[in-house]
């Protein structure tokens, strides 16, 4: 079945699983796309002001282009912020022309166990400047 980006303006919000519900206040502002297959909502993504806040992909769905599509229907120059466990985000991201920009080392709050056993204890900050990659 085809995917399908639109805007998540006026969304009902009852569709969100309960590990997604927590964040619509942390949303509210932002500008959101959500991914469909069919009347499914595979996925969703939210950005302001040039940052990404928040990228989700159903389980079911990961790694058959959601991700990628959201990201892509974002236009423009867009910013995003992962910890330093999460090495999926940091290759998805790379290999969509984003490029390491800094890094917060010790960031409060952030300090516990993460992906792959790796310790969390810091901020990294990439950026996409305008379209494309640079594979």
């Amino acid at each position: 079945m085809a995917l399908r980006v639109d805007p998540a303006n006026g969304i009902d919000r009852s569709w969100a699983e309960d590990e997604v519900a927590p964040e619509w206040d942390r949303l509210t502002g932002a500008d959101g796309l959500v991914a469909r297959r069919g009347n499914e909502i595979v996925g969703h993504a939210w950005h302001r002001d040039g940052e990404l806040t928040w990228l989700w992909v159903d389980l079911h769905h990961r790694h058959t282009g959601v991700a990628t599509a959201l990201v892509a229907a974002i236009d423009g120059s867009l910013r995003v912020r992962i910890t330093n466990d999460d090495l999926g985000a940091l290759r998805f991201f790379q290999r969509r022309g984003f490029r390491l920009t800094g890094a917060r080392i010790g960031v409060r709050g952030l300090d516990g166990d993460g992906y792959y056993g790796i310790r969390v204890r810091d901020q990294l900050h990439l950026a996409r400047v305008g379209r494309g990659s640079d594979r």
